[in-house]
């Protein structure tokens, strides 16, 4: 509401707010932005409080499962403080659905160059599965008549089962999954039949698991320290890098 003063000369006038005290005054958006973000906060905790729950249920289960102490596993599972909660609840139920001991390195973890992380079935994992499986009836290696430096150019794996016809078979090509690291300069023929029987199994016996490529020991092994010889760390299986080596370099880094 405005009015014109009757003193003010040349009819010019003075703007008058006659409602000042009225006014509301502004809202402070700090208890707003705090409110907001004390909803997000408890928004964030309910997944993750469920996720530490179904660790818990999953661990006690697997223990029973594996014949394992429950406070053993556990301790397992604390030497991967920076694996995500929902990588361990995988590993977990990797291990109980397909009866695969962590502890013996048949099912485990890696961490990939990006970050991310991956639960995957080891050798010892996989020939576990076969040959508990009522149906496996054997396993055959087939190796290429060429060779690169010695090495045969590629590998083929024909599983048989009782209850097929004809055999499965995959063929895995050397110069497609050979890197540098040090296990493959020592021992590429024994690699190279690794992977070609992870990939061989994954087919035969329709298990849909990730399995342990020459890629996951580059990218722990770069990630955590530089190469070593193989002497310095020594593999007389001749598999991949095992868990507790990889994360004592990788915590120690």
């Amino acid at each position: 509401m405005k009015r014109k003063t009757a003193s003010s000369p040349k009819g010019l006038s003075t703007i008058v707010n006659l409602r000042e005290d009225l006014l509301d005054p502004i809202a402070s958006p700090e208890p707003i932005a705090h409110q907001a973000s004390q909803t997000r906060a408890a928004h964030t905790k309910k997944p993750i409080d469920l996720i530490e729950r179904l660790i818990a249920k999953e661990l006690t289960k697997t223990a029973s499962i594996l014949g394992l102490d429950r406070e053993e596993l556990k301790a397992w599972l604390d030497l991967s403080p920076l694996a995500p909660a929902k990588v361990i609840l995988a590993l977990l139920r990797t291990a109980s659905e397909h009866r695969l001991d962590p502890i013996k390195d048949e099912v485990n973890l890696t961490q990939y160059e990006d970050g991310s992380w991956q639960v995957f079935i080891t050798v010892d994992g996989w020939s576990k599965l076969m040959n508990q499986h009522p149906a496996f009836c054997g396993i055959e290696f087939t190796e290429s008549p060429e060779s690169i430096n010695n090495v045969p150019a590629w590998i083929s794996c024909s599983i048989y089962r009782t209850d097929r016809a004809i055999p499965t078979t995959v063929r895995e090509y050397l110069l497609e999954v050979q890197n540098d690291h040090a296990i493959w300069q020592k021992m590429p023929r024994r690699m190279l039949r690794h992977r070609v029987m992870q990939q061989c199994a994954r087919i035969a016996f329709g298990i849909g698991i990730s399995e342990a490529t020459s890629k996951t020991v580059q990218a722990i092994v770069q990630k955590s320290a530089p190469i070593q010889p193989l002497q310095d760390k020594p593999d007389l299986n001749g598999k991949e890098a095992s868990r507790a080596t990889t994360l004592k370099a990788f915590l120690a880094k």
